[in-house]
């Protein structure tokens, strides 16, 4: 383990936060790109729901929505990658 110095641990520190920072802001930014129906159902998935309960809320099937949930994850690796 390293110890270091008060000063340097909370530059580390304001590093860390300022890099969260920005990984939050590209994220929302990413988000924001997505069509409003795979957005939306992305979001309801990352918050804990089931697909089965998305499917019923939007109507559909639970493949249609796991479909849903891999378009909207491959757009986001192309943005990421792009």
């Amino acid at each position: 383990m390293t110890i270091m110095p008060l000063q340097a641990a909370e530059h580390a520190d304001s590093d860390r936060s300022d890099r969260l920072a920005a990984g939050r802001l590209t994220l929302a930014w990413a988000l924001a790109e997505l069509p409003p129906h795979i957005r939306m159902v992305l979001l309801l998935f990352v918050a804990g729901y089931p697909t089965h309960e998305i499917a019923v809320w939007a109507g559909t099937s639970n493949g249609a929505i796991k479909s849903l949930i891999n378009r909207g994850r491959t757009r986001l690796r192309a943005q990421d990658a792009g």
